[in-house]
């Protein structure tokens, strides 16, 4: 592919950064509350919209990471203040309804998630994500934003 004229000219670099940049820009991202709940829920379904993209363009591969998908939903909902139910969150995995229904029952086992049944429809619970799991995430999401700053940095 030709170069554009207004295109500036890159060269791959692999670098290594002093641990305490890295860890000053996490910090940095833990500290400034909502705006980084905002970047956090903006990456967040970022990550969840481009997963449904990829199977736009590669149709019939099954990735394997539906407890992923799971947890990045219910990360979302939880933000937005949103219950999810289990067969909502079921859907989300992308995986056969019998499937979907052990990886939650797993993430219940592993003590990541909880299930609250729901006092109008005793069929239908809802799945609530545990402290632990939320900060797992946000320190994932504080991680993967601190990286696009560090890149976006470094291409300027």
């Amino acid at each position: 592919m030709a170069k554009q004229d207004d295109e500036p000219e890159l060269i791959p670099v692999s670098i290594s950064l002093p641990i305490e940049i890295v860890e000053r820009l996490v910090s940095e991202a833990q500290e400034n509350g909502q705006a980084r709940e905002t970047e956090r829920l903006t990456l967040a379904k970022h990550v969840i919209s481009g997963r449904r993209r990829r199977e736009k363009f590669l149709p019939g591969i099954r990735f394997g990471e539906a407890s992923w998908d799971m947890i990045l939903d219910l990360y979302v909902a939880t933000i937005e203040s949103r219950k999810v139910d289990a067969s909502g969150l079921c859907l989300a995995s992308g995986v056969a309804p019998t499937t979907a229904v052990r990886y939650v029952e797993m993430l219940v086992e592993d003590g990541y998630v909880g299930r609250e049944p729901d006092e109008l429809d005793g069929r239908r619970s809802f799945v609530t994500m545990k402290p632990a799991l939320r900060a797992a995430i946000e320190n994932w999401l504080d991680a993967e934003i601190a990286a696009l700053k560090l890149t976006s940095m470094l291409v300027r």
